[in-house]
C-alpha cells in the first residue's frame, strides 16, 4: 500500500503548505481521510444485491488517479440493446486540495463527509448513438483477459486505477491497479490499454 498512499501523502503535503502560506493552521489529512473523499466525491463500489439495473447488461467503475492531476471517474455500462453509455465525473473546479483549502478556510474542524458536499463536480455524459467509437470498445471489454495479478513491476508506476466490475447475474471484479497513466502511448496490460483508449474518447468528446 505504500506507493498508493504516496499520492494520497502527497495531496496532504499540498494542503499543509498551502495552509501554512495562507497564514492558516489548518491541520494537514492523513492518507486515509483524502481516500475516504475520494471514495465519497467519486465512489467506485458494486451494486448491492437485487439494486442491480435489470436492462444493463454489465457496468465497469474506474476512478483513475495521478500524481498533480485530479482524478476521475469512468462509469461504463452497456445495456441488452447493445447500446453502450459512460458517465464521467470531474471536478468543475481544477485542484482537489485548494477546494479541500477553501472549505477548510471557512470551517477548519469540518468532517470528511461535510467537505465532500463542498466540491463542485460536473459530469458529462456519452453514448454510442453518437459515438460508434464506444460499441468498439464496448465489445472489447467483453473479450478481455483481465489478470487477477499484474506484473511487479506495475507497482513502480504512480497512476492508480481503482476498479469495480458487475454484471446482471452477479459476475463481478473488484480491483485496484497501477500503471504508467496517460503518458504512455502503449500499455503493456490489455486492461490499462483499454481504459486510457476509453478516457482518450472521453477526453476528445468522441473526436
Amino acid at each position: 500500500m505504500k506507493f498508493r498512499n504516496r499520492v494520497l501523502v502527497f495531496l496532504s503535503l499540498m494542503l499543509y503548505f498551502s495552509c501554512k502560506a495562507n497564514g492558516q493552521e489548518l491541520n494537514p489529512w492523513p492518507s486515509e481521510q483524502w481516500e475516504q473523499l475520494e471514495q465519497t466525491i467519486m465512489p467506485v463500489k458494486p451494486f448491492e444485491a437485487g439494486n442491480f439495473p435489470r436492462s444493463v447488461r454489465w457496468v465497469f467503475l474506474v476512478r483513475i488517479r495521478e500524481p498533480r492531476v485530479d482524478p476521475v471517474l469512468l462509469s461504463v455500462k452497456k445495456d441488452y440493446s447493445g447500446k453502450v453509455e459512460v458517465d464521467t465525473t470531474r471536478l468543475a473546479i481544477s485542484s482537489l486540495p485548494r477546494q479541500v483549502i477553501q472549505i477548510r478556510k471557512v470551517n477548519p474542524k469540518a468532517s470528511v463527509s461535510e467537505v465532500a458536499n463542498g466540491i463542485k463536480l460536473v459530469r458529462t455524459y456519452l453514448t454510442s448513438k453518437s459515438c460508434s467509437g464506444l460499441l468498439e470498445l464496448g465489445d472489447e471489454f467483453e473479450h478481455l483477459s483481465i489478470p487477477a495479478v499484474l506484473p511487479d513491476v506495475l507497482i513502480m508506476d504512480s497512476t492508480i486505477y481503482t476498479a469495480v466490475s458487475q454484471s446482471l447475474y452477479g459476475n463481478g471484479l473488484q480491483m485496484i491497479y497501477y500503471g504508467p497513466g496517460q503518458k504512455e502511448s502503449i500499455q503493456e496490460e490489455p486492461i490499462l490499454g483499454w481504459i486510457e483508449k476509453l478516457r482518450k474518447l472521453v477526453d476528445r468528446n468522441c473526436k
